[in-house]
């Protein structure tokens, strides 16, 4: 494939609009990030962190930007790491206050990490860069 193909088919993998997929099951934490990121995203799809996420990504790409908690930093990175194995174009953005697991997840290939409580207008900042870096890729 020339040059001219291989960047057709890439911008062709790319989502039409700004998705987001957060997985999160904490309901307040849910409300945060619909009011944050109402202007931002297209959509925003909650999933369970145990269930619904798997079937999402058995789909091809449609998000931009997923947003995990990383309350179980196990799943968090299990997640992070079938996120850029099949997806290596999309931000991964963590919501965690440990700070050993924010420098691991950055070396492991994260876009951020946001601490808890979270913070909405800090989380459009992040989440609208992810975006726009995920456009340029």
């Amino acid at each position: 494939m020339n040059k001219a193909g291989l960047q057709t088919a890439k911008a062709a993998s790319r989502p039409k609009s700004n998705r987001v997929l957060v997985v999160n099951t904490d309901s307040h934490c849910q409300q945060i990030i619909r009011e944050a990121l109402k202007t931002t995203a297209s959509e925003i799809r909650f999933v369970d962190p145990n269930q619904e996420w798997n079937r999402v990504f058995k789909q091809p790409e449609t998000y931009c930007v997923v947003v995990i908690d990383a309350s179980d930093t196990e799943v968090a990175f299990s997640l992070l790491e079938t996120i850029k194995k099949g997806w290596p174009d999309v931000r991964v953005v963590f919501l965690s206050n440990d700070m050993q697991f924010w420098m691991e997840s950055i070396q492991r290939g994260a876009y951020d990490m946001l601490p808890k409580p979270l913070n909405g207008p800090d989380l459009t900042w992040v989440v609208s860069g992810a975006i726009n870096r995920h456009r340029a890729a």
